[in-house]
């Protein structure tokens, strides 16, 4: 059994998921694998119902068994693990383990530093060995709390809707001409929109995803509120070098000229609840100074009237067998909740190998001459 301030904040989580419009579920495994399979504290989920049909998702993923059909049909918006005492540091990687290696969209590590009982320095560990678990695995919207922290978020006013209201657009096959290859896969595409046709998910092509702007945003404050000093415009993101060879140098104005920003050929995407955007925004304010370790709530408090959306499917499509379905790969993995590659066969050896060098387990193949 949980301890009593565990099942405690347990008990807070899922009565707040519900408050927002989630379904929350507690002591939850959201894939059965035959290893180890992380077991969240709690879990909020959104069924999709209309936005996705069950039907038009077998479609997508080529099976009804396919284990992650059930994920699409109750979209895992948010895992969190919670320790309500003294908790040693390798028990705190090991919570960051199983959100980073979870399906849900978001993910938080909550403890409770006041009721530690050997030491008062649970947090001030915590916030350490999130650093270094985004230095060792990359960015991901994992964020860690106090409990504090976490009663200081609060619920939005009740007239902000739950609901996830369906873009004027959803379902329209999109006009512009996709890049990265997908322009030579006319056919490829044809067939897929008039699937897609049937969801209520509103389709992009050459989506660029937001994380960068999140991430710039830190970087835009920093070089606005720190003094000229020498050798800090590069430092701080404020010049880089445009041409080596020339020398040529010139100012960083935006996110595209401080980071890569993909495009991924096709997105289906939906609104998040924008109660929940309202929520996580509070959250940004409750963490204050903390919330500079976390781009995407940092962003949400430099931007009040932003609106999150949920990229749920991402898909490249790709002609043949090259690095190219590399970059593809990892675009989709790290974008959005789930990827396809619509590809030959030849190109499948790549979806192989990064998936078991880099674990990318949300991507999967599709055979694109037989799609559809």
């Amino acid at each position: 059994m949980p301890k009593v301030s565990t099942s405690d904040l347990q008990s807070y989580l899922a009565e707040t998921g519900e408050a927002l419009g989630f379904k929350s579920t507690v002591e939850t495994t959201l894939l059965d694998v035959d290893d180890y399979s992380p077991r969240h504290d709690v879990v909020w989920r959104l069924p999709l119902g209309r936005l996705l049909p069950r039907s038009l998702a077998q479609r997508l993923l080529d099976s009804p068994k396919h284990p992650w059909l059930d994920l699409l049909g109750n979209l895992p918006i948010a895992a969190f693990e919670t320790e309500g005492a003294t908790t040693s540091s390798k028990n705190q990687l090991g919570n960051f383990a199983n959100l980073y290696s979870s399906p849900a969209l978001f993910g938080f590590a909550v403890v409770d530093n006041a009721g530690a009982g050997k030491e008062n320095d649970t947090y001030r560990r915590g916030v350490r060995i999130a650093r270094s678990f985004r230095q060792m695995l990359g960015t991901k919207p994992v964020f860690f709390l106090d409990r504090k922290q976490l009663l200081g978020a609060d619920l939005p006013d009740r007239r902000v809707s739950k609901a996830v209201v369906p873009d004027a657009e959803a379902g329209c096959a999109p006009i512009r001409k996709g890049a990265g290859g997908e322009t030579t896969s006319a056919d490829i595409a044809s067939r897929l929109f008039k699937v897609l046709a049937g969801s209520s998910l509103r389709i992009d092509r050459d989506y660029q995803p937001p994380q960068m702007e999140w991430a710039y945003s830190v970087v835009r404050k920093l070089k606005d509120i720190l003094p000229r000093q020498k050798g800090t415009d590069y430092l701080l993101g404020r010049r880089a070098t445009w041409d080596p060879v020339l020398g040529m140098t010139d100012v960083i104005k935006k996110a595209g000229d401080y980071f890569y920003i993909p495009k991924i050929d096709i997105m289906l995407s939906f609104p998040l609840p924008p109660a929940f955007t309202a929520w996580l925004r509070n959250l940004g304010h409750a963490i204050g100074q903390d919330s500079w370790n976390y781009p995407l709530l940092f962003h949400l408090v430099e931007n009040p009237s932003l609106e999150l959306r949920c990229p749920l499917v991402a898909i490249e499509i790709e002609t043949g067998a090259s690095k190219h379905a590399n970059g593809g790969i990892i675009n989709m993995a790290h974008n959005a909740f789930m990827g396809l590659l619509f590809g030959h066969i030849g190109a499948e050896p790549h979806l192989d190998m990064l998936k078991r060098e880099l674990g990318l387990g949300n991507v999967f193949f599709r055979d694109a001459d037989r799609a559809f």
